[in-house]
């Protein structure tokens, strides 16, 4: 039994759009990922609220997007699988800027993000690259290229202290 709410605003013409908003959850941790991650902190007495904002801009096949989501208090608890004691107030951005654009007749479109976390080590990479190639073969299927690094969070701050690389070919059919 948990609640949120979003206020936003949006708007559109031919050539741009924009759309802005905050959003809040009563509980962080009831959130996609965060949920997996932290089962423990499903049985709080006290929830931890999270509040988030984001904007999105369009300009003639240009795009950017970006987004907050943050804790409003630090959280007590002990991890199940490791029975450490954490203390966490966790928060997340994220900026993209992309590009679309026709070539030979198809819809393509280019994209860079990168994603930051704060006191999410051992659930998320501290930091994430993404850059993404996609073209739609049709009005309904796409076919896109991502590639992705990650960094972790040092040993000392909970993480692995590497690095990854992920490579993904993803076929979309929309409906």
């Amino acid at each position: 039994e948990h609640f949120g709410a979003t206020l936003a605003y949006g708007m559109q013409n031919d050539t741009m759009s924009f759309a802005a908003g905050i959003n809040m959850i009563d509980s962080v941790f009831d959130s996609d990922g965060l949920t997996e991650k932290y089962p423990e902190a499903q049985t709080f007495r006290k929830y931890a609220p999270g509040l988030g904002a984001h904007v999105r801009f369009g300009f003639r096949g240009f795009s950017l997007v970006a987004a907050y989501n943050a804790a409003l208090r630090e959280v007590e608890f002990t991890r199940e699988e490791t029975e450490v004691r954490a203390r966490i107030q966790p928060s997340a951005w994220h900026i993209e800027g992309g590009y679309t654009t026709e070539i030979f007749g198809d819809k393509t479109y280019g994209a860079l993000s990168y994603s930051h976390t704060h006191e999410l080590a051992g659930a998320f990479p501290k930091t994430r690259k993404i850059a993404t190639v996609g073209r739609w073969l049709a009005e309904d299927i796409r076919v896109t290229f991502d590639y992705a690094y990650d960094e972790d969070y040092a040993r000392p701050d909970g993480g692995t202290g590497r690095y990854s690389n992920a490579f993904t070919l993803r076929l979309t059919y929309e409906w």
